[in-house]
Order: C-alpha cells, then sequence, then structure tokens
C-alpha cells in the first residue's frame, strides 16, 4: 500500500511526520511466513514507512536506505524474539540497539530528535506497547458495558 496524504503540520521537529512529508507507507500484510510483497525500490526519499506484520513482508534491503528507524521499544524488538516486521533484520544485525535512532519516548521527551528535514526516510517499528493493550481494553470494557455484555471474573 502506498499513498500520499496530507496531514496538518504539527509545528514539531519532534515528530515522525508532518504536512511536508511526501509518503506515508503502511505494510499491513498478515503473512503466514516471511514474504517480501513490499519492495525497498518503491520507498520515495523523505517517506514515513510503518511495517506492522507479525511476519516479515518487507526486503532485508529497507533498512539500508532508511536515515532513522525508531521502535516503541527495543526490549521487544531484541534477538531471539520469534515475531515481527523487521525480525530478518535483527537476527542478521542490520538492526541492532547501537544502529537503531531512538526509541518512541526518547523522540516524545526531545532527548532524541525526530524528523529534522522533509528529505529524511524514517522508518518505525511498532511493537506495540502494553498502553496500547490498556487502551483497546478499556475501550473494549466500555463497549461491553454500554451494550450490556460480558461476564464479571472475582479472582481471589
Amino acid at each position: 500500500m502506498m499513498g500520499t496524504i496530507s496531514l496538518p503540520n504539527s509545528g514539531s521537529r519532534n515528530s515522525f511526520a508532518s504536512s511536508r512529508t511526501k509518503t506515508i507507507v503502511v505494510e499491513a500484510s498478515r503473512l503466514p511466513a516471511p514474504e517480501p510483497l513490499l519492495k525497498t525500490e518503491w520507498i520515495k526519499h523523505g517517506a514515513l514507512v510503518i511495517p506492522y506484520g507479525t511476519m516479515s513482508a518487507v526486503e532485508l534491503s529497507l533498512t539500508d536506505i532508511m536515515d532513522k528507524v525508531v521502535v516503541d521499544d527495543w526490549g521487544q524488538c531484541r534477538k531471539g524474539l520469534p515475531f515481527g516486521a523487521l525480525r530478518q533484520h535483527v537476527d542478521s544485525d542490520k538492526l541492532t540497539e547501537r544502529t537503531l535512532h531512538a526509541e518512541l519516548g526518547e523522540i516524545v521527551a526531545h532527548l532524541k530528535s525526530g524528523r529534522e528535514s522533509d528529505e529524511e526516510t524514517i522508518l518505525f517499528w511498532h511493537r506495540g506497547l502494553s498502553l496500547s493493550d490498556i487502551a483497546l481494553g478499556s475501550a473494549l470494557l466500555r463497549k461491553a458495558r454500554a451494550n450490556s455484555v460480558g461476564t464479571t471474573l472475582r479472582f481471589q
């Protein structure tokens, strides 16, 4: 999937995308096994790329063209874990803690830079923060209560 979208200007240089971002690419396949469907040559200079699959659908060369690679939590990306869009990149040392630009929290806290120019090509690998799980659980609970469905479990 590839397309150009327009975003409101956040006025911050510490974001991944701005109204000047040329292309945002989200790979959201659900493959039974790794298969390089998203070709590195398709990525335009200045793009924001977000691979999201459990199994990799990107080519091993994808990280070679990135100016910055950002993850939400390096602890969930490290070697030895079974899944993730960039699993092959980590296991082959193409992406390491040393070559990683930043974790998302470091950018939010202004400890490291986000997008610094229109020409930067950035990859964000979202592994899933617990905060996302909590937010989803809260939304599901509200919906269940609103629809009077579900079972309350008591723990001792």
